[in-house]
């Protein structure tokens, strides 16, 4: 197996991923469990051990849309939107952060069939846009 070394930025963030740390000005091997699309956003140096954290507790509604966008989802949850009620569009319409644990985050993830992983997921890929 490669071992795989991470590149950090200044603050200890991990900001790219590869098989050789030559490339990267600042390289730190990769544990076992890195799984680099589930943590390289979200993954920090603490002192010398890396912390593989999980998905951020919210994002910007930029962020969220342009996930959704890239995963192909946002024309989906537009048209499950029309389905709620008015109060609940307008509250989405106009949020500027979503909370991984927002209600109405959620009930329109559930009518979507988005598994909590893919929530994740998307919420982890947010982050890094």
């Amino acid at each position: 197996m490669t071992t795989l070394y991470l590149s950090l930025d200044a603050d200890g963030r991990v900001n790219g991923c590869g098989p050789d740390p030559a490339v990267f000005e600042r390289a730190f091997p990769a544990p076992a469990d890195f799984d680099p699309a589930r943590h390289l956003s979200t993954a920090r140096l603490v002192g010398e051990r890396l912390v593989l954290a999980g998905p951020p507790p919210s994002v910007t509604a930029r962020q969220a849309r342009l996930a959704l966008l890239e995963a192909g989802l946002l024309d989906d949850i537009e048209t499950a939107l029309q389905t709620l009620p008015r109060e609940a569009q307008i509250t989405w319409e106009y949020a500027t952060e979503f909370a991984r644990d927002w209600p109405l985050l959620l009930a329109v993830a559930d009518a979507l069939g988005l598994s909590e992983e893919a929530l994740d997921q998307l919420f982890i890929r947010a982050s890094a846009l």
